[in-house]
Formats: structure tokens, C-alpha cells, sequence
């Protein structure tokens, strides 16, 4: 888990990207060159998170199972009971779990 979320953070923000001395506050970059510095903290929770609990609910900050149960039988309410009666409904709850 660790390798993928620097893998993917190292893609989406390579150390090689410059930008301008001066950005416009609020601008796209401005935003990218604060992006390391505000994500690193949580990159560092969910590595220790994850390394401490594997992957289970406790990994990524969830208390239990029935919780993560009921996320996404909340979720699922946004599909038509005949469409998930068939099961080719699914969820891609992206960047909120441990891949349940």
C-alpha cells in the first residue's frame, strides 16, 4: 500500500515539475506546489494506519466491518433496486477504503 500511494503521489507530482517563481494565489499551480506539503501528513497517518492493521477497516481509519457495511449499503441507494437485483451494479468507493 505504501509503495502504490508513492508510486501514484510520484506520478501525479514528480520532483522534476518546476513552476514559475510567481504564481497567482488560488491559482492551479499555486495549488500543486502546496499539494506535497499538505498531503505528506496524511500519506505518513495512513502508511503508519496501514502498516500497523493490514488491510482491514482498522488500516484505513474505519473502526469495524459493520461500519464499512453500512457505507456501502448507503451508497447503494443511488442505483435502482431492479438494477442491483441484477448484480451488474457496482461501487468504486476510490480512496476510501482498504479495497472491500
Amino acid at each position: 500500500m505504501g509503495n502504490l500511494l508513492k508510486s501514484l503521489f510520484h506520478t501525479a507530482f514528480p520532483a522534476s515539475q518546476k513552476f514559475d517563481d510567481v504564481t497567482p494565489p488560488g491559482s492551479t499551480d499555486a495549488v500543486l506546489q502546496q499539494a506535497v506539503g499538505m498531503l505528506k501528513p496524511v500519506v505518513t497517518a495512513y502508511r503508519r494506519r496501514y502498516t500497523q492493521y493490514g488491510a482491514s477497516p482498522k488500516g484505513v481509519f474505519w473502526s469495524d466491518a459493520r461500519n464499512v457495511k453500512q457505507r456501502f449499503d448507503l451508497l447503494s441507494r443511488v442505483f435502482d433496486p431492479a438494477d442491483c437485483a441484477t448484480g451488474d451494479s457496482t461501487i468504486n468507493d476510490l480512496g476510501c477504503g482498504y479495497g472491500a
